[in-house]
């Protein structure tokens, strides 16, 4: 992520204000109150110590300075995955990720923010989509995402799933548009994902 962004070139044209790092999000190097602003993006929940996590983004945070964050509402993109797993081994536990289920809930987000000093933590709804130009496409992202999942099936087990799928990802489908209001805006079609916006000022 890090060599995509620097290859882009509106950040090229102002390398002398931009800083690019990857650091563990648990132990920032930046200094005390560095940032007006802090954007996590659907991150928090999978950080190891999403607590420690947000400590660093209120110290790192200037006086007054104000955290956003999005946490995902739910996992229907899983629930396809889950889907397909159940047909083709309806016997095996339902395939996880390592988020607590309780991220699901505004009070476990808000209590996580609170509890390392932040005020005026405020939880909007959203709907985004996990998207791509068409259905196959959707299906291929998934795949992608979910694929070390497999990785013990068959080749047969691994066909069939693959045909599974395809088979219901576009019952799961909405049609979406992306970079609405900028040059380039085009329609796609996505599964919809629930999504909090989080403010929380320091």
């Amino acid at each position: 992520m890090i060599g995509a962004a620097r290859s882009k070139p509106a950040l090229a044209a102002h390398a002398d204000r931009i800083q690019l790092a990857a650091m563990p999000a648990e132990k920032l190097t930046f200094p005390d109150a560095t940032f007006s602003h802090s954007i996590t993006n659907l991150g928090i929940f999978f950080f190891a110590d999403a607590a420690q996590g947000a400590r660093e983004i209120f110290r790192t945070l200037q006086p007054g300075g104000i955290a956003f964050l999005t946490v995902f509402a739910a996992f229907p993109h899983l629930e396809l995955i889950r889907r397909a797993q159940a047909a083709i081994r309806p016997d095996e536990q339902p395939f996880s990720i390592p988020v607590g289920p309780a991220w699901f809930e505004v009070a476990h987000i808000e209590g996580v923010l609170r509890d390392v000093g932040f005020e005026d933590v405020v939880v909007g709804e959203t709907v985004g989509h996990y998207g791509a130009p068409s259905a196959a496409g959707v299906a291929d992202r998934l795949l992608l995402l979910f694929g070390a999942m497999l990785e013990a099936w068959s080749a047969d087990e691994k066909e069939a799933f693959d045909k599974e799928l395809r088979r219901i990802v576009p019952g799961a489908l909405e049609t979406c548009r992306r970079g609405v209001g900028v040059a380039g805006e085009v329609e796609e079609v996505g599964i919809p994902m629930r999504t909090y916006v989080v403010t929380a000022r320091k």
